[in-house]
């Protein structure tokens, strides 16, 4: 219906398909790469995505979980536990989910509580001792309805450290989420949600040396450097923990020609990091930080329900957050901290001007001050400074029938500066720009074929590129000149039958710099490690960018005798090349994962039993890689894993 690119996904969808986790999406998503950078997540759509990973700075692909912002980058990858749906919406939203969202946005809606009373328990096991439970149950009465959902994973790595033989990229995380919703007329309801999450994951951090190119060589030169995959040799075993506490309001009044909605959320992360930065048993080079976190965002937007040829909807936005390191380095002790506040008003109207034919037209104010103090022995440093931009988007479409919608797009977001909490700089970034015209097609071709298509033409301005300090190893960022990104995207779905989903779909992108003339890069020193050099890099590709991708996938549930059913699922994702860098030394060669299950059911879902598998191809291939003055190194992506799950439900 709408002239915009959208996947939507429902919690089915993804448990089918083997998705259990935000790190997951990109296997279902044509033009949205899921990567990270060691242990902050990097989610890119349409080539655009973020690159810094200091504390303060935001993803500029957004996650909102049920319409909440979430703007802790390095908490990000949790598990989709009992997830009504994934929305992710493509290219710059730079109206409606206006915060940075230059790239897109990802929206998570969780269940809401029900009053008739029901539960649902799962339990998995699988390779590498993998121990998954979870739990959701719901009920109430009259007005009032409530839930909780419970989650808790386990294994036991899936990477050997071949000296101190030990496992790891081990990961243990509990989660807990809670909603309690009054609906006291048909005309209104709020929502009250909490929500807790604990957990350890150290695959970012535990990397092999890439091409033998560590500062470990030139004291140590019979160091270990394994090269099979999974294979590594560290030091310690490397620690990235995180813990949220987050809560959350909902209100909806509906009113004679609007609804009002009112959400308000609060934040409270803290994150762990302990790594070996040499990624050998030498311990050359370690890197120690404490990172914290807290937001408060608020929101309130009207949106017409009169019939008639005009609709709109008009909102306001109010963000907080304080955020930094305490510490970040221990020797000598180096603290940080940003304050953000942040306001942003917006409308959108769209304009029926015929039975077929639209237009809308939207845009969005921001301004925002960011107030910067850091200290490292005897060196402190402090800084103010304020942004504002007005960001407009439009839209003309055609739809002559229910089955036709095309449709061209000009969107534009803004992504404010940003200071760089891991150094001391008083300096700060630049904001950054997009603008972006999209063509688009979705078309019901016969009945239980459909077909979406988009081709896009980006411009990006003052991009915020990740530099490492040539003396800690730290990261900060410094602004590339510009880019120009150019492709397009394709889905099919397929019903040809009862009870078989057929979904195909591709992306392609041509992204790269078009100016970048004082960029950091590392050239390897023959001992061993880089040296990092200033060069131009205009003309080299965006990094964390494939030109092409594409995903594949079937689900086909045949009927049983006395109600039962089995159902067979498989998904294909595939990843061309991949530069790391944006000096494109360190690159990854194109990859595919395959996901498959069986699942026996009894009728109405009330037991069920599956066989699944992931990366059964058992493709090896990186979840990060990274270049810095100690070594060029990567951490593997899980290998072939097999499992069983059970799962119950009453009602």
């Amino acid at each position: 219906d709408v002239p915009l690119s959208i996947t939507a996904l429902s919690g089915d969808n993804l448990a089918t398909s083997g998705i259990d986790s935000v790190q997951e999406l990109g296997q279902t998503t044509p033009g949205l790469y899921m990567t990270r950078a060691t242990v902050v997540p990097q989610p890119t759509i349409r080539g655009i995505g973020p690159r810094g990973t200091s504390a303060g700075d935001e993803s500029i692909v957004p996650f909102y979980v049920d319409g909440i912002y979430q703007p802790q980058m390095v908490a990000l990858f949790f598990d989709l536990n009992n997830i009504e749906r994934v929305e992710v919406l493509r290219g710059p939203q730079g109206t409606l989910y206006g915060r940075n969202a230059t790239g897109g946005a990802v929206n998570i809606v969780t269940r809401d509580p029900a009053v008739e009373p029901s539960a649902e328990f799962s339990a998995s096991y699988g390779s590498f001792d993998e121990r998954i439970f979870s739990g959701y149950l719901t009920g109430g009465t009259g007005i009032v309805a409530a839930d909780v959902a419970l989650y808790y994973g386990k294994d036991n790595g899936y990477v050997r450290d071949v000296v101190r033989d030990e496992r790891l990229a081990k990961r243990e995380s509990l989660g807990v989420r809670t909603k309690l919703q009054f609906t006291p007329s048909d005309d209104s309801s709020f929502t009250f949600a909490y929500s807790y999450s604990d957990t350890s994951d150290n695959a970012g951090l535990a990397p092999q040396v890439i091409n033998r190119n560590t500062i470990s060589r030139a004291t140590v030169p019979t160091v270990v450097i394994p090269t099979e995959p999974y294979e590594i040799s560290v030091s310690f075993d490397p620690v990235f923990k995180t813990k949220q506490h987050a809560a959350s309001f909902k209100g909806v009044i509906n009113l004679p020609s609007f609804d009002l909605t009112m959400m308000s959320g609060f934040q409270d992360n803290v994150a762990q990091t302990f790594s070996d930065s040499d990624a050998t048993a030498v311990n050359a080079a370690t890197l120690r930080y404490n990172q914290f976190g807290q937001s408060w965002n608020q929101d309130l937007y009207l949106t017409s329900t009169t019939s008639g040829p005009f609709s709109w909807t008009l909102g306001a936005t109010y963000f907080r957050d304080t955020s930094g390191y305490n510490p970040r380095f221990n020797t000598p002790l180096f603290t940080s901290r940003v304050k953000t506040d942040a306001v942003a008003v917006y409308a959108e109207g769209t304009l029926q001007l015929a039975d077929a034919w639209s237009v809308t037209g939207g845009g969005r104010y921001s301004t925002e001050t960011k107030q910067y103090t850091a200290e490292q022995g005897a060196s402190k440093a402090n800084g103010k400074v304020s942004f504002s931009s007005f960001k407009p988007s439009a839209s003309i479409q055609f739809k002559p029938s229910s089955a036709l919608n095309i449709y061209a797009r000009y969107s534009e977001a803004f992504k404010a500066g940003v200071f760089n909490t891991s150094v001391i700089s008083n300096r700060p970034v630049r904001p950054e720009n997009v603008r972006q015209i999209e063509l688009g097609l979705k078309a019901r071709i016969v009945d239980g074929v459909r077909l979406e298509a988009a081709i896009y033409d980006t411009d990006y301005k003052n991009i915020q590129v990740t530099a490492r300090d040539p003396l800690t190893g730290g990261t900060f960022l410094q602004n590339a000149a510009s880019a120009r990104l150019r492709g397009g995207e394709v889905q099919l779905t397929i019903n040809p039958a009862s009870g078989l989903n057929i979904r195909l779909g591709g992306s392609y992108i041509d992204a790269k710099y078009d100016s970048f003339p004082n960029a950091q890069a590392f050239v390897p020193r023959p001992t061993g490690g880089n040296v990092a050099v200033i060069t131009d890099l205009s003309g080299n590709r965006l990094y964390k960018v494939p030109k092409w991708s594409g995903i594949a996938g079937f689900d086909y549930t045949a009927d049983l005798s006395r109600g039962s059913s089995l159902t067979f699922a498989a998904s294909a994702s595939y990843t061309g090349k991949v530069f790391w860098d944006a000096s494109n030394r360190l690159s990854e060669s194109a990859y595919t994962l395959v996901n498959s299950s069986i699942t026996w059911a009894l009728p109405g879902d009330r037991f069920k039993v599956a066989i699944w598998g992931n990366n059964l191809l058992d493709e090896t291939y990186f979840l990060s890689a990274t270049s810095s003055p100690s070594a060029d190194f990567g951490s593997f992506g899980r290998p072939r894993s097999v499992g069983v799950r059970v799962s119950l439900a009453f009602n």
